[in-house]
């Protein structure tokens, strides 16, 4: 027969709650995590993850704020490039035969 007594079973549900606690607490950060770096995948470049972790995952969260900053520039450099060579070479005279 088996038999639980009810400060087993007190203790049960007190590790099953901090065990979901603890998912919670490693599982959220990954999640924006990905999310800012889907947004960063389509371009967005807005988003930002929190970096007030001291662990490895605060230390990713700001490797990816640093990215994002890094590649907003070089987009808006390059888009600012694209557009000097549009107006430099509307401003070439053609050369008729």
């Amino acid at each position: 027969m088996v038999y639980f007594s009810l400060c087993d079973s007190d203790d049960f549900f007190l590790s099953l709650l901090c065990s979901l606690l603890y998912a919670r607490y490693i599982t959220h950060p990954i999640v924006q995590l990905s999310q800012i770096s889907k947004q960063m995948a389509e371009l967005n470049f807005s988003g930002k993850c929190n970096e007030g972790r001291k662990d490895e995952l605060g230390c990713l969260a700001q490797n990816l704020n640093s990215l994002s900053t890094a590649l907003s520039t070089a987009l808006t450099d390059l888009q600012m490039a694209n557009q000097q060579l549009r107006t430099d070479m509307e401003s070439i005279p053609l050369c008729r035969a």
